[in-house]
């Protein structure tokens, strides 16, 4: 499943994604290949995401997630509007 990125604001809400998985990812003390084996993605995959050499699928980034007990949820309101 790819990403429907629209406009740019869609882009940065991507981008704090990426960042808050691989943060975790660096935080979990973790090799590439636990991890791999973990989530029963392809070592390929995560070191790949983690090396910046390539893009994951929603499906593959919501297993990173799940093993590192994030989830996704709407951020609160600024302004209290």
């Amino acid at each position: 499943m790819a990403l429907d990125i629209r406009n740019d604001w869609d882009i940065i809400h991507v981008m704090n994604l990426i960042g808050a998985l691989k943060a975790a990812a660096r935080r979990s003390g973790m090799s590439m290949n636990q991890m791999s084996k973990r989530t029963g993605l392809a070592y390929q995959i995560v070191h790949g995401f983690l090396t910046k050499e390539r893009d994951i699928t929603v499906t593959s980034a919501s297993k990173l997630a799940d093993l590192f007990e994030l989830e996704l949820r709407p951020k609160a309101k600024k302004g209290g509007r």
